[in-house]
């Protein structure tokens, strides 16, 4: 039960990430981790990538109209 819930909350990250969190936690680590665990290295190894995203639909969406002008005119 325990590997179906983190598999399925694990396909939600981005495969390379999940990938390089996996292979490299027992390296660092005695025990089976608690998915808190994952969960935070997970976002620590994606944070670029995210702000990367933000970025780039910040820079999609039209620009915003000056109100203040159109109120002078």
């Amino acid at each position: 039960m325990t590997l179906a819930v983190y598999a399925r909350k694990l396909s939600e990250w981005p495969g390379d990430v999940v990938r390089d969190v996996l292979e490299g936690w027992p390296e660092r680590n005695r025990f089976w981790p608690l998915w808190k665990e994952l969960h935070d290295e997970l976002q620590r190894k994606s944070a670029y990538r995210q702000k990367l995203k933000r970025a780039w639909l910040r820079a999609q969406m039209p620009p915003l109209r000056d109100v203040t002008k159109e109120q002078e005119q």
